[in-house]
């Protein structure tokens, strides 16, 4: 099947002549709508699928003829949590992470990289503008998972709040000093990020492997979208809109033959906030130390398990996209 042929659709369940039934020309509704705001930054946030996009216009990136939505810049109508980046975390391919993993063994100072992570991180949640001190908890959570790509389930104790990531050895590497060191960046993150809003509560993190199955990895043609997480099924629900999207992203192989340009995209219209962690590991490693070509190949791998074309200056385009080339 080539996947990357598919049209978009619209979120509302409709496809092919039915859901040109009542349309213009372009696909939209037959009728006159009034155009959206522009952002002066170029970011934008949607209320329907909670993704904050890139953009020259606010236009949904994914479904441009079909999707009444229109993206808000975020200087007009400020973002008012952080869940879409905790969504990027839990449903993007863990191409940076499993990468990443690859140096964290060369980072001498947990702590002063976990505080590094935290600031990039508050820089980031300003330039959207993200209304998030109403649910520090949240916006926590947010955090470590982004980070993390992996979900983190939450309790609430007599001795605190703890964090169990669930099953993000399979990116971050199953042996103890490995868990070890993960575990005392995001820690260090946590602290710094408790100072700044204000908790109280003893805040831990641990690790918890749920499943040794590998994690899913799915497409929607509808939209063009690449979602790894859960495990591998025929069909999936939508995980960015769950009661709303008709359409069932599907499990993809390795001999998907799928084109590199929709992941691309993909990385291009998202948050940068994985350029900002990708840098500050990086030099956490220490520049000299990392074998970039290394990072490549674990990118690489990783690719041809989901089934695209490996093309060599699309993957060039990609690992630079990812801020490890």
């Amino acid at each position: 099947m080539d996947m990357h042929k598919s049209g978009d659709m619209g979120h509302g369940g409709m496809s092919g002549m039915d859901g040109m039934k009542g349309m213009g020309h372009s696909g939209m509704p037959a009728m006159n709508l009034e155009p959206g705001i522009k952002s002066p930054s170029g970011k934008y946030s949607c209320l329907m699928c909670k993704k904050f996009f890139e953009l020259d216009d606010p236009v949904c990136p994914y479904m441009p003829e079909m999707c009444v939505n229109t993206p808000l810049a975020v200087e007009s109508v400020a973002p008012g949590s952080t869940m879409a980046f905790e969504r990027i975390g839990l449903y993007y391919p863990k191409f940076l992470q499993r990468a990443l993993a690859k140096v964290m063994s060369k980072v001498t100072d947990e702590a002063a990289l976990g505080r590094r992570l935290a600031e990039e991180y508050l820089a980031e949640l300003a330039d959207w503008h993200v209304q998030y001190r109403d649910n520090p908890l949240e916006a926590i959570k947010s955090f470590v998972i982004y980070f993390a790509g992996a979900d983190a389930a939450t309790r609430n104790t007599e001795s605190g709040i703890t964090f169990y990531l669930m099953d993000a050895t399979q990116f971050w590497g199953k042996e103890m000093p490995e868990k070890k060191r993960v575990r005392m960046t995001l820690l260090a993150g946590i602290t710094r990020l408790k100072q700044v809003f204000g908790i109280k509560q003893h805040l831990d993190l641990h690790f918890m492997d749920m499943t040794t199955e590998p994690t899913g990895r799915f497409y929607c043609p509808m939209c063009n979208m690449f979602f790894e997480f859960g495990t591998q099924a025929p069909t999936v629900t939508c995980p960015f809109m769950p009661q709303k999207c008709k359409f069932k992203p599907h499990q993809i192989k390795e001999d998907a033959r799928t084109d590199l340009n929709l992941l691309i995209k993909i990385y291009k219209v998202s948050p940068k906030l994985y350029r900002r962690f990708a840098e500050a590991v990086l030099a956490a490693a220490g520049q000299g130390q990392v074998d970039r070509a290394e990072l490549r190949a674990v990118v690489e791998n990783d690719l041809a398990r989901w089934g695209f074309e490996l093309d060599d200056g699309k993957i060039g385009q990609l690992v630079d996209q990812l801020g490890i080339a």
